[in-house]
């Protein structure tokens, strides 16, 4: 019994410092689509209230689909305003299929 309580204590302190350890989100925020139809030309704004930090913070997209979506890839231009004026700016194709047709 004594060789389970302990078992069960160590896998609760891994899981629990695993979990401590995982970054926090800064922002998240979730836009719809209605009747799953979005024009190209209607750019999509966020602020995201970012505070200097020395280990800068990394930038995730998480983009659900349905497979009526008729290509393998999305293209996105993802823009960032700095505060001081200065801009950065980039055009990216994102890969939706593996090589087998599967969804990624």
């Amino acid at each position: 019994m004594a060789k389970i309580l302990r078992n069960f204590i160590l896998v609760l302190g891994a899981l629990t410092m695993l979990y401590s350890c995982a970054p926090q989100s800064v922002f998240d925020e979730t836009i719809n689509f209605e009747s799953l139809i979005w024009n190209r030309f209607s750019i999509i704004e966020m602020e995201v209230p970012v505070k200097a930090n020395e280990k800068g913070y990394n930038f995730d997209v998480i983009l659900h689909h349905n497979q009526d979506y008729a290509f393998d890839f999305i293209s996105m231009n993802i823009t960032f305003y700095m505060p001081g004026g200065g801009m950065r700016s980039r055009d990216y194709q994102f890969k939706l299929q593996d090589e087998q047709g599967n969804w990624l």
